[in-house]
């Protein structure tokens, strides 16, 4: 009711609609286990697939698109446009690589499995966590950085415990120290690859910091503000899908300056949950998150690892679009709702 741009809002709902019919249809698939396996492992594979093409067009055309396009910004990886948006792609992915790791590790641990079968999901994880330093992606690095290092202590801490009982060969030990050796190395020539995008962006990160401890607000913080403002004059209904970039500039402060005689468009919050709650107000935001809370309870009532590590992405993303606008890109948000609607009968089906 409260839509300023009726043909805007149709058509900006497109890509919404379209990731709830897939949901509808995926949930109406009902996969097996193996199914599932299957299906989040051919993800993986194609995450990789994407990864191989943007480090190829990095090296041979490294400000073009796909070799095509040229980016003023460089901004761009792969097929993605902007930086952060491959970051948050990546972080459901190396969730999913991890679960695959620890599920082999629980079959490992009750004599169901070899403890070789952990090895290819770190490995994925660790050559996508690779890309992100390429076009820049300090929070995918950052996430991604915490994300790895809890699941190696995690992963360390059961074998540890474990050691006395399944680790006794020394075949296996050997194994364990060759892991941690392979997996070092990997990290090693990574960031000796990315050394001067991560010195550069690091710098950043540093200016930065240093100006929010002498009291600057952050751009991000800014957006927000301004987004909460827009939100507050229609809460209920909202301004309507895609009436972001309409609206937005009668709440816009003068922070980004004027560019030719016009004031800096501003596309995106950078806060999905500001920018939606501006957009259809608390009713549709009640609409989207019912059935997001339904699919994660059901999750959280699980047994199995591999599902519980899947809920984890769809929370890890959905934390990341405090700080971001992950859900505007198509291909996250697909993904993220495959995640969300087939880690379930996981669960169900079978544990682990």
């Amino acid at each position: 009711p409260g839509t300023i741009d009726r043909g805007n809002t149709v058509f900006q709902s497109l890509p919404w609609l379209a990731a709830f019919l897939l949901g509808g249809a995926l949930r109406q698939a009902s996969f097996s286990s193996r199914g599932v396996r299957l299906l989040w492992g051919a993800i993986l594979v194609h995450g990789l697939i994407v990864a191989a093409v943007g480090v190829y067009f990095h090296i041979t055309s490294r400000y073009l698109v796909l070799g095509v396009f040229r980016d003023p910004y460089g901004y761009h990886f792969s097929s993605f446009i902007y930086r952060n948006h491959w970051a948050a792609y990546v972080m459901i992915l190396v969730t999913l690589a991890i679960g695959f790791s620890f599920s082999s590790l629980r079959r490992w641990s009750t004599a169901h499995g070899r403890l070789d079968a952990v090895l290819p999901g770190l490995c994925v994880a660790l050559l996508l966590a690779l890309t992100l330093p390429i076009p820049g992606s300090r929070s995918g690095v950052f996430v991604v950085a915490l994300l790895l290092a809890g699941a190696f202590a995690r992963m360390g801490w059961i074998l540890w415990r474990a050691r006395s009982k399944r680790l006794a060969s020394p075949a296996l030990r050997l194994g364990v120290l060759g892991l941690i050796i392979f997996l070092g190395v990997t990290a090693g020539i990574g960031a000796s690859f990315n050394r001067d995008e991560i010195r550069k962006h690091w710098g950043r990160t540093v200016s930065q910091f240093q100006g929010l401890v002498n009291g600057q607000d952050d751009l991000r913080v800014k957006f927000a503000r301004d987004t909460v403002a827009m939100a507050a004059d229609r809460p209920v209904w909202g301004w309507g899908v895609g009436s972001f970039k309409l609206i937005f500039p009668m709440y816009q402060g003068d922070y980004l300056g004027v560019i030719q005689g016009k004031r800096h468009v501003v596309h995106h919050a950078h806060n999905d949950w500001a920018e939606m709650w501006a957009e259809i107000g608390v009713l549709g935001l009640l609409v989207m998150l019912t059935p997001v809370a339904i699919r994660l309870r059901d999750i959280a009532c699980t047994r199995s690892v591999l599902s519980r590590w899947g809920g984890g992405a769809v929370l890890l993303i959905l934390a990341y679009a405090l700080v971001d606008f992950p859900f505007h890109n198509p291909a996250v948000l697909f993904l993220w709702v495959t995640i969300l609607c087939t880690a379930a009968p996981v669960l169900r089906l079978r544990a682990g």
